[in-house]
This record gives structure tokens, C-alpha cells and sequence, in this order.
């Protein structure tokens, strides 16, 4: 136990209110603990000793709540920023849709003076080497072709038949991230949801309907 002196004293006060509870009672071995005399020494207790419930893990329990509000507070805070820097006007994002931010991508943050740049990059998700993978045939592998790139204009995000506008690949990577698990990047000649990607079919003739790729 602490050395308290509020608890001493309230000790103190609870013998001179037994002393007077049984002020015909000279022997103070034989004093019956008062009802007031018992509660202080009760309350002393908890100062030198406490448990849960009492005053001080009440306090504890409403500082953390209140760290909670406004951790959650800034969070919205930063969105709302976001979206303003970005011309959006609103946004919706669960746990889910962090973790799977956290899964693919990696964040950086800089901060100079007040301003504060944040910063991802798709992780690199490719699998194992092929020695640590049982059954694959490790051996050197013929050369492959050179990537086939596309040069359609136009970045988008695909949830469902919803077509989402992006700058470049890197925003409509980043749009998809916040979309979750169902949203795809598309490299496209249009913004109508009912054409492909391939081409625009509302397109007059040799006006963006056809594929134009070139080599990577």
C-alpha cells in the first residue's frame, strides 16, 4: 500500500467517529465499527488500493474515450481534405478498405514546415522465387515478348457498371484502392459504361473506335 495521507486521515477521521459512537464504552478493543466509521475506511482503501469502477479507472476510462473521438475526428478531418484537394465531394471507407490499402500498397508520409505530402506505391505482389516453389521447373526460361501497351486515352475505375473518371493509371490505381476488392483499373477510349475498353461504339468511324497499341 501507498502512503496516502488523504487515506491516513480519512483513517483517522473514522476513529474519532467510532470514538464518539461509543463515547460510554471506555475500552476501545470492545468499540463496534460505526456505519460512517466503516464507509470512510472503505474509501480509504480504494485511494491506497484501487479497483475497478472506482473514481480513478472511471477518469482513466473517459480519457481514453475522449482520445478516441478525436483520433476519429482527425480522421475525418483528413478525408474532408482530400476530397476538397481533389474535387470530390464525398467519400466512403471502412476498416476493410484500409487494411486492403495496407495489403497493396505502400504509404509514406514527408512532412516540411506545416505542409504534409502522403505518398503510395503499389507493393510489389509477385510470387516467391521459383526455387521455393515445390513442383515448378526452375530452369532458365525462354525470352518472352515484349510487353503488349496500349495507347488509349482516357484512365478509368470500373465498379460494377459504374465508370469512374481518373487523371492517370496512378490515380485510377489509387481511386481503386479506396473502391475495394470489386473495383478495376481500365485503360480506355471512352467514359460511356456500355462501350469496351477496346473502343468507343457511339464513335463516329475512324473517329477513336479502333485499337491503336504500340511496343513497350
Amino acid at each position: 500500500m501507498s502512503d496516502s495521507t488523504i487515506s491516513a486521515r480519512l483513517n483517522e477521521i473514522a476513529h474519532d467517529i467510532d470514538r464518539a459512537a461509543n463515547a460510554n464504552n471506555p475500552s476501545v478493543a470492545d468499540w463496534p465499527e460505526s456505519l460512517f466509521g466503516k464507509r470512510i475506511r472503505t474509501i480509504a482503501d480504494e485511494l491506497d488500493q484501487p479497483n475497478a469502477g472506482t473514481h480513478a479507472y472511471e477518469l482513466i476510462a473517459a480519457t481514453e474515450a475522449a482520445n478516441i473521438q478525436n483520433t476519429e475526428t482527425l480522421i475525418h478531418l483528413v478525408a474532408a481534405t482530400v476530397l476538397c484537394n481533389l474535387g470530390e465531394r464525398e467519400v466512403s471507407f471502412t476498416p476493410a478498405d484500409m487494411d486492403h490499402m495496407h495489403q497493396h500498397f505502400i504509404m509514406s508520409a514527408v512532412r516540411d514546415g506545416m505542409s504534409t505530402t502522403v505518398k503510395i506505391e503499389r507493393r510489389d505482389v509477385s510470387l516467391p522465387p521459383m526455387a521455393l516453389q515445390p513442383g515448378i521447373d526452375d530452369s532458365p526460361a525462354e525470352p518472352q515478348a515484349p510487353e503488349h501497351v496500349y495507347d488509349r486515352p482516357l484512365w478509368a475505375v470500373r465498379v460494377g457498371d459504374k465508370i469512374i473518371p481518373a487523371l492517370d493509371r496512378i490515380d485510377a490505381e489509387t481511386r481503386q484502392a479506396m473502391e475495394g476488392e470489386l473495383a478495376t483499373v481500365e485503360n480506355r477510349f471512352c467514359y460511356h459504361p456500355d462501350c469496351p475498353s477496346t473502343g468507343c461504339q457511339r464513335a463516329p468511324s475512324g473517329d477513336g473506335a479502333a485499337e491503336v497499341t504500340s511496343a513497350a
